[in-house]
């Protein structure tokens, strides 16, 4: 789900460890299907490293009748997502913090979205997150500037121009309900946790590292860094995660029992015991790396 996006969040989200093959991407044959589907791990940037399987990627899609994502991007899920993102009237992120909680992310939110900063203060605290992990407004700008879009954006673009059929895995009422899942003070928590870490540690030096893993498919170095974050938190991994995949692993066999499917979906969701990789396995689909 692309739009869930605190720091841990976003690592957590999309990238995760593969126990015993780092790996982006899957072929799935077997149990008496005709064509080979395939399974890839994304990450929501438009940074050029993620692209390192790009050529490999458009090749393979090529070769499927139909592309699934999390979801199929379009500009009336846009306007359907807007309203969604905001709090009730009276709740602002001066409301869900202490003062000094909320004087420490104010200024960052100043510094880094300038006049976007009183919009993102009446979000969803989750959806201030995505804006700071985005960047600053000047990083935005060179963002839209860049010869690529977000990688899964531009996976399903490529389909679309091949004709292939765009399958979503899941509806924005399902994606949405996991933000919500979520209460508005502990995400407003989670915001300044994420806010005071950056501070510490510094963030682009943390999403470089992130980068470079991706781009090498170093997924277990990603999980390492991610995990310490998430242990105090069963409930909420699983909501992200364990619950996504199993809905998203049945409806991938339906899918790709009648048809050749390039799937993509965030690199998180594929390993684990409860990772789609296992759960199709368990179908009796063969899931083998492609080197």
């Amino acid at each position: 789900m692309n739009y869930l996006k605190t720091q841990s969040l976003v690592i957590f989200f999309f990238l995760f460890s593969l126990p015993s093959q780092a790996q982006l991407l899957w072929k799935i044959t077997g149990k008496n299907i005709e064509k080979p589907s395939y399974l890839y791990g994304t990450m929501h940037t438009s940074n050029a490293k993620a692209f390192v399987l790009k050529d490999l990627l458009i090749e393979k899609i090529s070769t499927c009748d139909a592309y699934a994502g999390e979801m199929i991007f379009e500009p009336a899920m846009m306007l359907a997502i807007l309203p969604q993102l905001f709090m009730e009237k009276d709740t602002t992120l001066q409301t869900l913090l202490n003062d000094d909680e909320y004087q420490v992310v104010k200024k960052v939110l100043d510094e880094k979205l300038g006049m976007m900063s009183s919009f993102a203060e009446r979000i969803k605290p989750m959806f201030t997150s995505m804006l700071l992990q985005e960047g600053s407004l000047e990083e935005l700008q060179t963002a839209s500037q860049s010869q690529y879009k977000a990688l899964d954006l531009f996976l399903q673009e490529e389909a679309g121009k091949r004709n292939l059929e765009l399958v979503g895995l899941e509806t924005l009422e399902e994606q949405m309900g996991v933000i919500n899942s979520v209460p508005l003070p502990k995400q407003a928590k989670m915001l300044y946790q994420e806010v005071t870490k950056n501070k510490q540690e510094g963030k682009d030096d943390s999403m470089e590292k992130m980068l470079n893993w991706y781009a090498e498919q170093k997924l277990d170095s990603l999980y390492e860094y991610a995990s310490k974050e998430f242990a105090s938190e069963p409930a909420l991994s699983y909501q992200i995660l364990t619950k996504r995949n199993l809905n998203m692993a049945d409806r991938i066999e339906k899918l790709i029992n009648k048809k050749s499917v390039f799937i993509a979906i965030g690199a998180a969701h594929l390993p684990d015991k409860q990772g789609v990789i296992a759960l199709l396995r368990k179908k009796k689909f063969k899931v083998e790396p492609i080197k």
